[in-house]
């Protein structure tokens, strides 16, 4: 397991407060779990959970750890989701300066699925201008 995988243990652990149940969310052995967090334990030379038969707690140095990786692996799923197929989103605003004459005939009948293919964090534009002695 790498360091990475260990943080994400960690952080299921310490939210959940049980490595049984962090086990069975994560869909991995308990004893894989309980490895993992000894491993990141032993790597930095901190307890990071207090163990009983009944519970698990977080130390002082877990909370640090804990709140500093959250955003740092939800940095990293963000960056991992922007490269996926069909999670880009477009934001922004879009803005078609056009004749008048083309607006009809081109840019109004295309803009539907245009439109549609962008996401929720848009702005839309459609300016249309006669051009003097009929244009081109």
């Amino acid at each position: 397991m790498d360091r990475l995988d260990q943080y994400r243990v960690f952080i299921r652990v310490a939210e959940m407060g049980s490595f049984v149940q962090a086990a069975h969310s994560l869909e991995l052995p308990r004893a894989s779990v309980s490895a993992a967090v000894q491993h990141l334990e032993s790597r930095l030379g901190v307890r990071l959970l207090h163990r009983t038969t009944r519970q698990v707690r977080i130390t002082a140095e877990g909370e640090q750890l804990l709140a500093r990786l959250r955003p740092l692996l939800a940095g990293m799923e963000d960056l991992d989701q922007l490269f996926q197929p069909g999670q880009r989103q477009v934001a922004g605003c879009l803005v078609v300066d056009v004749p008048s004459r083309i607006a009809r005939r081109l840019i109004a009948p295309a803009l539907p699925g245009l439109l549609r293919g962008l996401g929720p964090d848009h702005r839309s534009s459609l300016r249309a201008r006669s051009i003097a002695g009929g244009g081109r």
